[in-house]
């Protein structure tokens, strides 16, 4: 009985704490049944590390008190809340229960505005509800919770109607990236047979995927998303990485490195950067360094409205830079301090990933360095030790008899690394796997940077 003491007591002790602080902040901490907001989600925010281990505590506690065969099964089951998700999604069900409040509406009424079978409908917001999302008032009576009014896209039915393909756009990109999770979940379906086939079974191909099988094209995912016929997945796609956004703050990238100690001028070029919204972080504090923000020609068209809605003058005085560039081709900037690449190993095969960092090793300097911003990857058990000489490397154990790498909570990384799996054949990496690929690339591993509770962890390499 002493695991069932151990984890109550994590569990009590860590609210009282979460508890405390936000009384300190002279807040509370939201419920399900508060509106959302993503102001409201600060304080969630502030106290995100004192949470890790109640979250994580609570899912073990569960997993120990239920029979293994029932624990097991809801894993399994899994599938029926996300198809569930999608459909009500689909059905513009968050934006319909909008202006219903607390009091909530029927299914008859929902499903008349959006022509769905209404008792079908109740069936798929009473297992959502089950799981915390909707709230069931009364009988077949649904209502927005916290979670549910998250997927709110704060659009009208009559908008959503009239332009379906651009629901997404002008979000928050939270109800995008949940959409489009829930929609490339057909891919997971096929993992099995495409591990098991001999033909592609150990392939490093980008196109010998579960996705290919899934959907029955020899495209790559990027090549298939953006045809003309897709458009819609690609809007949603473009939304939803607004969206992971959310997962965790662009100021991560100012903790952990001296970029105030970087002279005069020095260049820092973000390698597949989007619309440069990590540079915009960094320009605002740091305005003694040039940036450049390098993507393909569509990208980098959305970056310069981006800056010009944003920090016009930066653009205009030079001090930021748009370029089109591939990064599987000659790296055009020499002169880089930093070569800053986030979010972008994990979605290739190892041998793809080699040749985009080998590319920056090649136009590399002495004194340049390299910071490569993406998940890591914790083993579920304890590893101490083996990579003491790299500062920030190793792990930040969760205490025992929590799992390590606090379990579910980490569920997201782990879960992501099978999503890059089933559409890329790549992966997320653990340290080992990041020393090799940097080494193969011709990077030394210097040093990792990651606080608690932050969601892109900062690898520094130098060239060797």
């Amino acid at each position: 009985m002493a695991d069932l003491e151990t984890l109550a007591s994590i569990i009590s002790r860590g609210v009282a704490t979460i508890q405390t602080k936000c009384a300190e902040r002279g807040t509370k901490f939201p419920t399900l049944d508060d509106p959302f907001s993503l102001a409201g989600e600060a304080v969630r925010q502030s106290v995100f590390g004192d949470t890790m281990a109640v979250i994580a505590a609570a899912h073990q506690l569960i997993a120990t008190l239920q029979p293994p065969g029932q624990f097991a099964g809801t894993i399994v089951g899994h599938i029926q809340p996300n198809a569930a998700l999608r459909a009500v999604m689909a059905g513009n069900v968050p934006e319909i229960l909008r202006d219903a409040g607390t009091q909530g509406m029927h299914a008859d009424e929902i499903a008349a505005k959006n022509n769905m079978d209404s008792h079908k409908l109740a069936r798929l917001l009473r297992l959502l509800a089950t799981y915390h999302v909707f709230k069931e008032v009364s009988p077949d009576v649904f209502s927005n919770n916290r979670i549910s009014a998250s997927l709110d896209t704060r659009k009208t039915l009559q908008e959503l109607k009239a332009n379906p393909d651009d629901k997404f756009e002008g979000t928050t990109g939270i109800a995008a990236l949940v959409d489009m999770v829930a929609d490339m979940s057909k891919s997971a379906v096929y993992l099995t047979e495409t591990l098991t086939d001999p033909r592609t079974a150990r392939s490093e191909s980008h196109t010998d995927t579960a996705f290919n099988r899934a959907f029955g094209t020899e495209l790559p995912y990027y090549e298939w998303l953006h045809r003309p016929e897709n458009r819609a997945r690609g809007k949603r796609f473009d939304a939803a990485m607004t969206g992971t956004n959310q997962l965790g703050s662009l100021r991560e990238v100012l903790t952990g490195f001296e970029w105030s100690e970087l002279p005069e001028g020095s260049v820092v070029v973000d390698v597949g950067g989007g619309v440069g919204s990590s540079m915009q972080v960094l320009y605002d504090e740091c305005k003694h360094l040039k940036y450049v923000v390098q993507d393909i020609e569509p990208v980098i068209a959305d970056a310069h409205a981006f800056w010009k809605a944003n920090r016009p003058e930066a653009v205009e005085s030079g001090q930021v830079l748009l370029q089109v560039h591939d990064f599987f081709n000659e790296q055009p900037i020499k002169n880089a301090r930093i070569f800053f690449v986030r979010g972008i190993t994990h979605n290739w095969p190892t041998p793809y990933a080699v040749k985009i960092l080998r590319r920056l090793r090649e136009a590399a300097a002495p004194e340049t360095l390299l910071i490569v911003s993406d998940s890591i990857v914790q083993y579920a058990c304890r590893t101490e030790g083996r990579y003491m000489d790299i500062p920030g490397s190793e792990p930040q154990n969760a205490p025992s008899p929590l799992l390590p790498n606090y379990g579910i909570v980490s569920s997201v990384q782990y879960n992501t690394d099978c999503f890059v799996m089933e559409h890329f054949n790549a992966q997320e990496r653990t340290i080992p796997h990041f020393w090799e690929l940097l080494k193969q690339a011709g990077w030394r591993l210097e040093r990792v940077v990651c606080g608690r509770g932050e969601r892109w962890p900062r690898l520094v390499a130098s060239p060797i």
